[in-house]
């Protein structure tokens, strides 16, 4: 008789939309944090998915990933600018 081993598997992957559900926010906005480094993705060919429970590892450390930790100054300080999730203002002119 053959033995068979199982293995874990691995995390769901999600899409963007659900990511953006889940963040609240647009698609636009999470495919943004995705080329910042900001949020995990994997490439499949053309297409981007999220392991959806990484993500919710970023939610729970308030929005700083693993990936790109928050930088500290001199006193070790964090930084005072959250991350915003949101398209960058014009400037005036």
């Amino acid at each position: 008789m053959a033995s068979t081993t199982l293995e874990a598997s691995p995390a769901p992957l999600g899409l963007a939309g659900d990511v953006a559900r889940r963040l609240a926010c647009d698609k636009y906005q999470v495919y943004q944090l995705a080329r910042e480094k900001k949020i995990p993705s994997v490439r499949i060919g053309r297409s981007i998915r999220f392991d959806l429970e990484a993500i919710e590892l970023f939610i729970y450390q308030g929005g700083t990933s693993r990936l790109n930790p928050p930088l500290a100054d001199a006193n070790g300080d964090s930084p005072s600018e959250p991350l915003r999730l949101g398209r960058k203002k014009k400037s005036p002119q």
